[in-house]
């Protein structure tokens, strides 16, 4: 794959940047029009191993200046590793031009040999966190995530390994999803010494 040139690059953090401090003004300039709730997910990779994690993702949609914006933003925490990430895909289109960002914190080349335990203090103010700071808390009291609970289900993948479902970590997140606690969930992806005390209070 090509890289970018580094003009673009530096318009699209302006742009990220700049809607991030507008958000964290006022998030109501986003309307939170998706959300998948908290689920576990695996994934089978290139070298044949499975991955795992426990997710919740959300859509938002926004127009400022006559520009029209579509935020995809998705917590993750990996199962295996107990590393959290989030990641968000920007989608910006006005009458002259069209545009797509895809970042997160595991973009990072960083990311890879950060414990889990240092993910906070390291990508905290990372783009993405920062967004997801600003908006997942309000996005959780919408009528989008509302009627999503109406379909929810923790687990719909009936073959999942005992590994996993006998971790930890998948246990907090079906506990935290039968008890509707998603802000928690929002809260330990990167805090992991809060989610050390969840875990304490399931077990």
């Amino acid at each position: 794959m090509l890289n970018k040139p580094d003009f673009i690059d530096e318009e699209q953090n302006y742009l990220l940047n700049s809607l991030l401090t507008l958000t964290q003004k006022n998030p109501a300039i986003w309307e939170c029009v998706e959300y998948n709730p908290l689920s576990f997910l695996s994934s089978e990779e290139d070298d044949g191993t499975i991955s795992a994690c426990i997710v919740q993702m959300f859509v938002f949609q926004s127009e400022l200046n006559q520009v029209e914006f579509e935020l995809e933003l998705s917590e993750h925490i990996d199962i295996t590793t107990g590393k959290g990430d989030i990641y968000i895909t920007l989608e910006k289109q006005s009458p002259d031009s069209y545009d797509k960002i895809d970042t997160g914190l595991s973009f990072e080349t960083e990311y890879e040999d950060c414990p889990a335990e240092q993910i906070q203090s390291q990508f905290g103010n990372h783009v993405a966190a920062q967004m997801a700071e600003a908006l997942v808390p309000t996005a959780l009291q919408s009528d989008a995530a509302s009627s999503a609970l109406q379909w929810a289900i923790f687990n719909v993948e009936g073959d999942t390994p005992l590994k996993f479902k006998e971790s930890s970590l998948y246990k907090l997140g079906e506990a935290l999803f039968d008890s509707r606690r998603f802000l928690e969930f929002h809260r330990c992806v990167l805090d992991c010494s809060y989610r050390e005390k969840l875990m304490a209070e399931f077990n």
